[in-house]
């Protein structure tokens, strides 16, 4: 278990309040930053942010991520990355 995971879940809690409130520049500031507090970011507080995009309907960011996390050759499975897609697709 990550050591840090408490703070991983109240930042992944954050990041998805902004969406709601439409703040979705503010939660992926908060996502960048987590390294510098000492908690990486994880699969679960990305797919946290990509909620956020979301829900927000910010489609153009979360299709922006996602094209950046794989060009990054940050692991995810195929079945994860069409389940993103799909997200795009379905709004």
């Amino acid at each position: 278990m990550h050591p840090n995971i408490k703070l991983e879940s109240l930042t992944n809690s954050l990041i998805i309040y902004y969406g709601k409130v439409k703040m979705v520049d503010r939660a992926i500031k908060t996502y960048h930053q987590m390294d510098d507090h000492g908690t990486p970011g994880t699969v679960t507080s990305f797919n946290a942010l990509l909620t956020t995009c979301r829900e927000a309907g910010e489609f153009n960011k979360l299709i922006e991520m996602v094209k950046n996390r794989y060009a990054l050759n940050m692991s995810s499975s195929w079945a994860k990355l069409e389940a993103e897609l799909g997200l795009c697709k379905s709004n």
